[in-house]
């Protein structure tokens, strides 16, 4: 059994709670509020028509808002930050840009020390000429392959931002977070 707007309107004053208002006007008026209405404002609307049948309305603010809200896994915070992408759009709550600003900074740390232990790792092991000997010694200090490739790549001059972004995506260090 379903209530009438008017009386969970006034269930909801009685017991001191929000409730949604309640708007009369058509599917065409509602379409075309819902590309002005800001998410503060409003999320949308639910028809109720005579059937029971019943059909959302959501804003456009609202699906753009929420849109970003779900994809803001801490692996698409990574893949972001590696796609140099990392705005944040006009109308995020500020605990959720506080959420998104500490996952960039906590992988842009990883970065950084990933990079520095690589750094280290190559000074350590630069003075070998032969090949051969950096792989035997690189091979000997237990450390994982897409790592030992990095560092076989800056022994090359081939190191740049977008291939330590993929070794530490190899990491899968955004299951820590």
């Amino acid at each position: 059994h379903e209530l009438t707007p008017s009386k969970v309107r006034d269930h909801a004053k009685t017991m001191g709670i929000p409730y949604a208002s309640h708007r009369d006007g058509s599917v065409e008026e509602l379409m075309e509020l819902s590309k002005e209405i800001m998410a503060t404002e409003c999320e949308g609307w639910v028809l109720h028509y005579v059937n029971g049948l019943k059909v959302k309305i959501k804003g456009r603010d609202y699906v753009r808002i929420a849109r970003f809200l779900s994809s803001m896994s801490p692996r698409a915070v990574f893949d972001a930050i590696q796609a140099n992408q990392i705005e944040i759009p006009d109308g995020i709550p500020e605990k959720y840009k506080r959420r998104f600003r500490e996952l960039v900074e906590i992988f842009n740390n990883e970065y950084v020390i990933l990079l520095k232990n690589v750094e280290r790792t190559y000074e350590d092991l630069k003075w070998m000429q032969s090949k051969k000997d950096f792989a035997i010694k690189l091979n000997s200090m237990g450390l994982q392959d897409h790592v030992k490739f990095l560092i076989f790549q800056m022994r090359e001059g081939k190191v740049d931002r977008f291939k330590v972004w993929d070794t530490l995506k190899r990491t899968e260090v955004w299951k820590k977070y």
